[in-house]
């Protein structure tokens, strides 16, 4: 249960798995890493979020492999086109 999915505690309020809602796989192992892969930069910020946010919070390591550039996302008129995948990258980087 994570924020803004059903059955969520409401926001501002601290989420803690109990042993049950531990992130085991069917082997038993407790889960240790994670891979997001996504078509672009802002889907993990609007798709998955919370989940990572949460996974990161019990010491699972994320990581992110995002298929695409960026270069398509943006609609400020004063930034140039050829500009825009930079600036997705530069900011992937500082949010990691």
């Amino acid at each position: 249960m994570i924020a803004g999915c059903a059955g969520a505690p409401a926001q501002g309020v601290e989420w803690r798995a109990t042993p049950e809602e531990e992130h085991v796989t069917e082997q038993g192992d407790r889960v240790e890493r994670a891979l997001v892969v996504t078509a672009h930069p802002d889907d993990v910020d609007f798709g998955a979020g919370g989940t990572v946010a949460a996974w990161t919070a019990e010491g699972i390591e994320v990581s992110y492999c995002i298929c695409t550039d960026g270069d398509a996302g943006g609609f400020d008129p004063d930034v140039p086109r050829s500009d825009i995948a930079g600036i997705r990258q530069a900011e992937q980087r500082a949010a990691a």
